[in-house]
């Protein structure tokens, strides 16, 4: 199944970082979203790499000749990516250098923003182009780590090759004992056992957001590559 995936990362230039977008049918929402941010990052690298005519807007240089690729995976119709590094959740972005993995996040900055000048902290805490700029999902925080990743695989950094999403030991606090507290002899005595277990075990967030394909090429069932629609 990962045959012609891992062939195609392989066979694309070695001094071009691809970037991969891995959505799901089974959230809508958080997949389109996802899907437009990489669209726009898409037409921008067409635009300023593949010698586009302004008029025409028609592009002169292949996918090949550019510095990035952008492409999205499917993980509904194939779970070869969702098996290989574990991912639970979407929309997760994987970016790779001569075949191998540099980058792997939900988002595109390693710390929440905080310094959001001209905006009041409070009134626009839920507008959503404030929320993108303070978790890393705008234009320029994907062409920045782009460029960090793309400067890392230049240098041999890669992630390990049994990279894999998951939570620490740390993180699982007490779910082992959690688990095995039965609901007997009673209900209430067995919550009052789990109160304070449930307070050092951290769950991880699961979004419950057509997804359309529009990218050079798409990753569909069993891994299997197509045109993008």
């Amino acid at each position: 199944k990962s045959l012609e995936f891992d062939n195609f990362l392989n066979s694309t230039p070695k001094s071009q970082a691809v970037l991969v977008v891995c959505v799901s049918a089974a959230s809508p929402l958080a997949s389109s979203k996802a899907l437009s941010l990489i669209e726009d990052v898409n037409g921008i690298v067409w635009e300023k790499y593949g010698d586009m005519d302004l008029v025409t807007r028609k592009c002169n240089k292949k996918v090949e000749d550019l510095p990035y690729q952008c492409l999205q995976f499917d993980i509904a119709e194939s779970r070869l990516l969702a098996q290989r590094y574990n991912i639970k959740s979407v929309p997760i972005y994987l970016i790779y250098y001569a075949g191998k993995l540099v980058y792997a996040s939900h988002t595109f900055t390693q710390h929440y923003d905080a310094r959001l000048e001209d905006h009041h902290p409070t009134v626009d805490r839920m507008h959503e182009p404030i929320l993108k700029k303070a978790f890393g999902l705008t234009v320029n925080d994907v062409f920045r780590t782009l460029e960090h990743a793309k400067a890392d695989g230049s240098k041999g950094k890669f992630l390990p090759p049994d990279f894999r999403f998951g939570i620490s030991a740390t993180a699982m606090g007490d779910a082992v004992l959690l688990a095995k507290i039965k609901p007997f002899p009673s209900a209430t005595i067995a919550n009052a056992k789990k109160k304070p277990l449930l307070q050092s075990v951290k769950v991880e967030c699961t979004p419950v957001d057509g997804i359309e394909k529009r990218m050079t090429n798409v990753f569909g069932r069993s891994g299997k590559i197509g045109p993008g629609g």
